[in-house]
This record gives structure tokens, C-alpha cells and sequence, in this order.
């Protein structure tokens, strides 16, 4: 199993290397058609840093998922870490590459979420940052159940957006994150904390 995940950390460098220009054109292309700013993606980045902080070696989460880098799962809940025993120290650079990419990928996949994609769209940058922050911790999935809260983004009910986020199994496992993200989404400012 390490061999395989040596081979793909490897794989995946390799491609965010090659595709930083594809990256780029995607984006382009995303801000055109969408007639946004870059500056979410360097919002996103920074909350995201923050909040997840950098390991270089694997480790579990607060759910019992084995993680590296900037918060990103590379196993299943409760695997054990000797699974991961031998697997390289993630470089910094690394670890910023893979998360870029993978905001990336969610821009890019946001379509298929009808009702958050609404929200994202309603949204200022702050607020599509955070939507951004919450779709790499929670997955797009996850963050997609979050129904009345994107119904009340939609509405700009903004202050129901916040007790939506609250309102939840996610604010009683990450209380302190979630607090500034639901506090980001009623303001649409980024909080000091962030260092912006």
C-alpha cells in the first residue's frame, strides 16, 4: 500500500507541475464566464492554510482520518498510521500545490451542486472563499446538505445563514472554525484572524 501511495504522491506532483499553466487557463476561464475576481482563490487559500495549518507527516485528524499536508485524507477513518509507516515527508510546496489544485477542482465542480453553486454565485468573494473552505473540509457532498443554509445565501438572509451553519454536526466538531466561517458569511469581510 505505501508503494502505491508513494507512486501517486509522485504521479500527483508530477501532473500539479505539468498543469500549473492548465490551472491557470481554467481559472481564466472560470472568472470569465463568471465575470469573477482571482482574489477568492487567494482568500480561499489563506483561510483554508489557517485553519488546516501544514504536517508534513501523516497524522489523524480530530475524525479519525489519516491526513497530510495542508488537511488533505489520504485513508480511510480509524486506518492506522503504521498503514502509512515509510511514506515521505510532504514538502511545503507540495502540500500548497495539491491544495490549489484541489480549489480548483471545486470551482470547477460547483455546477453540480445546483442550490450551493446558487449560493457561491450570490456571493462576494469572502463568502465564496468560505464556501470553498467548507467544501475542502467537508467535501462537496458534505457541504452540499447545507441546504438552508444556501437558501437563506440565495436570499441573502445572511444572518439565517449563519445559524444554519451553526445549526449543525460540523459547528459541534470544529465549534471555533466554524464560528469564523459563519461570521465571514454574514459580514462578507475576512476576519483579522486570517492575517489579510
Amino acid at each position: 500500500m505505501i508503494d502505491l501511495l508513494n507512486k501517486s504522491l509522485k504521479a500527483l506532483l508530477n501532473l500539479l507541475l505539468k498543469s500549473e499553466k492548465k490551472d491557470v487557463s481554467i481559472m481564466e476561464e472560470y472568472n470569465t464566464r463568471n465575470n469573477q475576481e482571482v482574489s477568492m482563490i487567494d482568500l480561499a487559500t489563506r483561510i483554508i492554510s489557517e485553519e488546516e495549518g501544514f504536517r508534513n507527516e501523516v497524522y489523524l485528524c480530530s475524525e479519525g482520518y489519516p491526513t497530510v499536508g495542508l488537511g488533505l485524507r489520504i485513508g480511510l477513518q480509524d486506518q492506522s498510521l503504521d498503514d502509512f509507516a515509510g511514506f515521505p515527508l510532504m514538502p511545503e510546496v507540495v502540500a500548497e500545490k495539491w491544495m490549489e489544485s484541489h480549489i480548483h477542482e471545486i470551482i470547477e465542480r460547483m455546477h453540480n451542486y445546483p442550490l450551493m453553486d446558487s449560493a457561491f454565485r450570490y456571493s462576494n468573494d469572502v463568502q465564496k472563499a468560505v464556501i470553498i473552505s467548507m467544501c475542502y473540509q467537508l467535501g462537496m457532498v458534505g457541504a452540499a446538505k447545507f441546504k438552508n443554509t444556501w437558501n437563506a445565501v440565495i436570499k441573502r438572509d445572511l444572518v439565517e445563514a449563519k445559524v444554519q451553519m451553526k445549526d449543525s454536526l460540523w459547528y459541534k466538531q470544529s465549534p471555533n472554525r466554524v464560528s469564523r466561517q459563519a461570521e465571514m458569511m454574514e459580514t462578507g469581510v475576512i476576519l483579522p484572524y486570517y492575517g489579510v
